[in-house]
């Protein structure tokens, strides 16, 4: 096993990363029964339990260095603390991440956001992206784990990189309704913004962009939705039920309208 072995930190859906002095909360907002909430191997990951913000997860055994989110692919607010009295009525779990060595932010909406509200302009015209690579280093990947979600992680037959997945999303088909909801819940743990901020009524499916990357360990099939997710295994279902090989690829996964889905919300607050 390689000295600097990498670990992907995949994150799917309705996040809020707020970057601290040396370390990163991320907070789930609470969408109840509308979002599953996983984390482990990719397609074999396990419920992740709720638990109050005092009692978090903590991913152990990796070290970071001094990322930050792409402000021109991203929503991200700058000095902007999470709001430490929050229930777990409004915040599912949250998790302490080191600083990550980079961040690879993927599947941007297919349409720019248009505000009709945005004084800062943070929103107006980009598109935010889905999926959060947070990507770190460690000596010992067997010593990597999320503490105390108990489920197995990625580690690859190479013994080379080990890939964590953790998901906040919809695992039916839910309109735009759904993700306007996960935004507003997302920016009201940031008490220190004026309200309202921003208002957007036109949100947008994700895009079907492709991003391999086999030398980093992670590749574009990990970048689907539950949902997509859902649509890949079904057609691999009806080949195994006849007794046939599956040799689908990652556009089995692909609809031909992606879903709409929920998305980040970063702020540094160092």
């Amino acid at each position: 096993m390689p000295a600097d072995a990498n670990v992907n930190v995949i994150f799917h859906g309705l996040f809020l990363f707020v970057q601290q002095n040396g370390f990163l909360d991320v907070l789930i907002p609470n969408m109840g029964s509308d979002h599953v909430y996983r984390a482990g191997t990719f397609l074999a990951e396990e419920t992740l339990l709720p638990r109050p913000l005092s009692s978090p997860y903590h991913l152990s055994g990796v070290t970071g260095r001094d990322a930050s989110f792409d402000t021109a692919k991203n929503i991200v607010f700058e000095g902007q603390d999470y709001d430490h009295a929050a229930s777990q009525d409004d915040v599912y779990a949250r998790i302490l991440l080191p600083v990550p060595v980079e961040i690879v932010s993927m599947r941007p909406t297919q349409d720019p956001l248009i505000a009709d509200f945005d004084p800062g302009n943070l929103v107006n015209n980009k598109n935010p992206c889905g999926v959060q690579v947070l990507r770190y280093k460690a000596a010992n990947l067997d010593a990597v784990q999320l503490v105390p979600h108990s489920a197995e992680l990625g580690l690859n037959r190479g013994n080379v990189f080990l890939n964590l997945h953790i998901i906040a999303e919809p695992d039916r088909d839910l309109d735009v309704d759904h993700v306007r909801n996960g935004f507003e819940m997302a920016l009201a743990l940031l008490p220190g913004l004026s309200d309202p901020l921003i208002f957007i009524e036109n949100y947008s499916t994700l895009s079907q962009e492709r991003n391999d990357d086999k030398v980093r360990g992670y590749a574009a099939i990990e970048t689907l939705t539950v949902r997509e997710r859902a649509h890949m295994q079904a057609l691999a279902g009806l080949d195994w039920r006849d007794g046939n090989k599956h040799l689908g690829v990652v556009d089995d996964g692909l609809v031909d309208q992606p879903p709409f889905d929920c998305l980040p919300v970063m702020s540094k607050n160092t």
